[in-house]
């Protein structure tokens, strides 16, 4: 068996092994059970030659009493009781012949025998005939006919018959021993067969085991010595599991030191600073983008505090995030704007994750100093387009209005179409104007609030009268469920909330179907729902509904208008007042959009 073979091989070597010097064994066994067989049937048919021998004997005995001289030719049954004496010998000589079949000596001892049958059988008819002729006893002529007759059936024929019978007697004694023979021989070829089976099996079973277990061993101390970063030992030879997984080891090994080299090379010449600080905010490593990133050379830095980089005013927000970091919270990177050793400033952006094993924090911080300048520029240029295109809009629709007022002269149908049309699209891009300012606004946090406590059935009143006009041409109902609720808020921001969820759940909702509005107190929130029966929100939309520009289908702008701010709009307004925003739906049976507005004390 090769070693360098597969261990399932092995195995079925193991197994085939045994079972194939079974069978071999099982064959020799069955070869000597068909030799014995076959000597056992040849004592049976000893046995039964002998007795057909002892047959043939009183049938000739039975014979000689027959002819018993020349008075017994004077018996008138005297010819059929000679010639039915004679059929049971030529019987019984035929019986011994079929016994005797492919021994050409005892075949020879009773053909001699049947021809001495077939003589007397002559000489009784001679005999027979003679009397007959002259009726006279004792004639001399017939003296030595019965002379013959005697000396055949005491002589000849039993001569032959004791010539059959030793070698009836030496061919029983040889089958006696060969069947005592045969017996011993499958004994001892069983009990060797055996023996030399169990250690075959023996000895493969332990070639197989030490090999397999030198084998491990050597992958085990393949483990130790990567582990010591040492030299692995040489791959093992063979084309085994154990050889395949070790060859996966080796290449296991290589592509971790690869790896390690690699991230090494990546940390070192990142452009971003990677960085690790201790639990009170010292630097205790970092990467060579940190020198130039705080003008100071990265061994410098060791042991320095993060204090000596930051700004006094930033510092309470810096330890802030730093210990929700370390308490596993989940965090946007935090903004920070750094001091260089020169003085200079810039702006960096910090992901922290704390490493309760090591007692450390890692930190990647990224420059975004050049983002920052873009979207300044990007907020002044919004602000330059959106009051370039309102003013212009806002003389566009003046002049619309005074169209459709027939202030300029009378239109004609088609006149009244076009301005119509015109009115439909000035009004969309006012409003797509307008969602861009507060878009802006609120993310600059330039969106003041004037909060007071301002009932809720009041603001729903408001938001409905606001949409009627939509929902009588949808033919959709609209509900606003009575509340004394007071809630602490900016009535107009809250309604405006209110109108643009309002708005969108009618635009959606089928004809016939109810809209229904209601704020109910949950904790100490006052919450507004708006329920509709409309198509619902896919499962995996319902996330991003409220992200900019976003729309559940791309068809909904087209075909429903919008620009897809209205959601993020609201909530940002409903965050600014301390709350949240969100929405339950189920596609195919409608939505509910929800927000969560703070009660005045006293109304939870």
């Amino acid at each position: 068996m090769r070693l360098g073979s597969t261990i399932k091989s092995k195995l079925i070597v193991l197994f085939a092994a045994p079972v194939m010097i079974q069978a071999m064994l099982m064959l020799a066994i069955y070869e000597l059970h068909s030799r014995s067989e076959a000597a056992r049937k040849e004592a049976e048919t000893s046995r039964a030659i002998s007795d057909g021998v002892s047959v043939l004997y009183k049938d000739i005995m039975h014979l000689m009493e027959i002819a018993s001289g020349e008075v017994s030719l004077r018996n008138e049954h005297f010819n059929g009781a000679a010639l039915n004496a004679i059929s049971k010998i030529t019987d019984s000589i035929d019986n011994l012949k079929r016994f005797a079949q492919g021994d050409r000596e005892r075949l020879a001892s009773l053909d001699k025998l049947s021809a001495n049958l077939k003589q007397a059988k002559d000489i009784l008819s001679q005999l027979q005939r003679s009397f007959s002729e002259d009726g006279y006893q004792a004639q001399p002529a017939r003296a030595p006919l019965w002379d013959k007759l005697y000396s055949i059936a005491s002589v000849e024929a039993p001569k032959e018959i004791d010539e059959f019978e030793k070698r009836q007697k030496a061919v029983s004694e040889l089958s006696a021993k060969a069947r005592i023979e045969f017996n011993e021989r499958l004994a001892q070829t069983a009990l060797l067969a055996s023996g030399i089976l169990v250690g075959i099996v023996v000895l493969m079973v332990i070639l197989v085991l030490r090999n397999i277990d030198a084998r491990f061993k050597i992958m085990q101390d393949n483990s130790f010595r990567l582990a010591s970063d040492v030299p692995l030992n040489p791959p093992l030879s063979g084309r085994d599991e154990i050889a395949q997984m070790d060859a996966t080891f080796h290449s296991m090994a290589k592509a971790l030191k690869e790896a390690t080299l690699k991230e090494r090379a990546i940390i070192e010449n990142a452009r971003d600073v990677i960085c690790s600080l201790n639990k009170d905010l010292r630097f205790e490593s970092a990467n060579r983008a940190l020198g130039e990133f705080f003008s100071i050379e990265p061994q410098e830095i060791i042991n320095e505090p993060l204090h000596r980089f930051v700004e006094e005013i930033d510092m309470d927000i810096t330890h802030a995030y730093f210990e929700k970091a370390r308490s596993g919270q989940q965090q946007q990177p935090l903004e920070l704007k750094i001091k260089k050793k020169s003085g200079e400033e810039f702006y960096t952006i910090w992901s922290v994750a704390w490493f309760e094993d090591l007692k450390s924090y890692f930190c990647v911080v990224h420059d975004i100093t050049e983002r920052k300048n873009l979207e300044e520029m990007r907020q002044e240029i919004v602000r330059m387009v959106t009051h370039d295109i309102r003013s212009p809009l806002s003389t566009v629709q003046a002049m619309i209005s005074f169209f459709h007022a027939g202030q300029l002269g009378e239109l004609n149908e088609r006149g009244e179409r076009m301005v119509k049309h015109a009115e439909v699209s000035s009004n969309r891009i006012m409003s797509l104007v307008n969602d861009f300012l507060d878009s802006e606004r609120l993310e600059a946090g330039n969106f003041p609030l004037e909060l007071k406590p301002v009932e809720g059935s009041i603001m729903i009143t408001d938001a409905i009268a606001s949409v009627v006009g939509l929902a009588e041409k949808k033919k959709v109902s609209l509900l606003g469920e009575p509340c004394d609720l007071i809630i602490q808020c900016d009535k107009d921001r809250v309604v405006q909330v209110l109108v643009n969820l309002l708005s969108n759940a009618v635009k959606f909702s089928p004809e016939g179907k109810t809209v229904t509005v209601a704020v109910k107190a949950n904790g100490e929130w006052a919450e507004f729902q708006i329920i509709d029966q409309g198509r619902g929100i896919p499962a995996d939309q319902t996330a991003l509904v409220f992200e900019k520009f976003k729309q559940v289908s791309t068809s909904d702008a087209r075909n429903m208008g919008g620009t897809g701010l209205g959601l993020n709009i609201c909530k940002s307004i409903v965050e600014l007042h301390g709350g949240s925003i969100g929405v339950e739906s189920e596609e195919g049976k409608g939505s509910t959009f929800w927000f969560r507005l703070p009660l005045v004390e006293g109304e939870t």
